[in-house]
């Protein structure tokens, strides 16, 4: 009796030690912060996030609570755009509100015409600069949402009643076009200065950028997904995407390129992919 009594209190201890064990390694594995809010910049400067055709501001959320987990900001709100043009707010923020973002969703998501798009793009930015005060901001771009971006810019970039952009997060943008209707790359190669061989007529419409783009004032990150080793991201060619640089015709203030592989490099994926995460949130708010 007295054996059984030991053998059972050895046990339970035994048990318990494992358990510790495993919860202390557990721990280990929790998905923390890369890097404590102390690292990043602290700052009224907003950034607006916009989704690409067909698609809402679920596509982003990916990226932007990634952004929260990291500590880089709690103020994030939704500005949905009315199919009139119309801009209503899910809330409005705080005065005091640190690296706030903007989580733009059209209604009218199947909208083709860049300007139109463009100028719902100002009325997001105008909205919330009445409620909260900055002079400066960042934009993220996913797909289509690029041509909304740039066209914005060739509309409104040298509008001085705006504040001024600062940086942009370019992903999978079709600058010159996306893939064939039987999936094929579109056989347009550029040049070592990335102008397109052939210039789609989107394409053309953004050439005015080249001598109108602000100059030295924004700092640009273009990533696009290389899957499977295609030159495709299975829906944008790399080249189209990459055709950016001759746009920009080396106004930018800075001009980086990733390129991304592996899991998630497909279009859609690169919107879900922690390495994106990580490496916009270095860009936009890790200090330097």
């Amino acid at each position: 009796m007295k054996n059984l009594k030991w053998y059972l209190i050895t046990s339970l201890i035994g048990l318990v030690s494992i358990s510790g064990i495993w919860l202390f390694i557990g721990s280990l594995h929790q998905d923390r912060p890369d890097r404590s809010d102390a690292d990043f910049i602290q700052s009224s400067v907003p950034t607006f996030f916009l989704h690409g055709w067909k698609s809402s501001y679920h596509a982003e959320q990916q990226m932007v609570n990634y952004a929260k987990k990291q500590g880089v900001t709690t103020n994030i709100i939704v500005a949905r755009v009315h199919r009139s043009g119309r801009v209503t707010l899910s809330q409005n923020l705080n005065s005091a509100a640190k690296n706030p973002i903007i989580m733009i969703n059209f209604d009218d998501n199947h909208m083709r015409d860049y300007h139109t798009d463009a100028k719902w793009l100002r009325n997001v930015i105008v909205k919330v600069r009445q409620h909260y005060h900055f002079t400066r901001y960042n934009l993220v771009g996913h797909s289509m949402a690029n041509m909304t971006i740039y066209h914005f810019i060739l509309v409104y970039g040298n509008d001085h009643q705006l504040p001024k952009l600062q940086k942009i997060v370019d992903i999978a943008g079709n600058y010159n076009g996306i893939l064939g209707k039987k999936h094929q790359p579109i056989h347009i190669k550029n040049h070592p200065n990335m102008k397109p061989q052939e210039m789609l007529p989107a394409y053309q419409q953004l050439l005015k950028l080249r001598q109108t783009f602000p100059k030295k004032q924004i700092k640009i990150l273009n990533i696009y997904g290389d899957y499977d080793h295609s030159g495709t991201d299975g829906h944008v060619a790399n080249a189209s995407t990459l055709s950016l640089k001759y746009l920009l015709n080396n106004r930018a203030k800075s001009y980086r390129v990733i390129k991304i592989t592996g899991y998630h490099a497909n279009h859609s994926g690169l919107h879900n992919n922690l390495k994106v995460d990580r490496i916009l949130v270095d860009f936009l708010w890790r200090k330097h």
